[in-house]
């Protein structure tokens, strides 16, 4: 199976939801997503984020 991994972010009220890769196993896309969030939000003071990981299926998020 493939995960698609989309991180979320907002800034000032302003939010973007955009692709971060793509992933062989869910374990390793939760881990990926966790990782980048907790990143982004040490490193960039006011911001919020999320991530979420998506089933792909014939090149398609399910």
């Amino acid at each position: 199976m493939t995960w698609l991994l989309i991180i979320t972010l907002s800034v000032d009220g302003q939010t973007a939801t955009f692709p971060a890769g793509l992933m062989l196993d869910q374990g390793l896309c939760s881990m990926a997503g966790a990782g980048i969030v907790h990143f982004l939000k040490e490193g960039t003071p006011g911001v919020e984020a999320g991530w979420a990981c998506e089933l792909v299926q014939n090149g398609e998020a399910v």
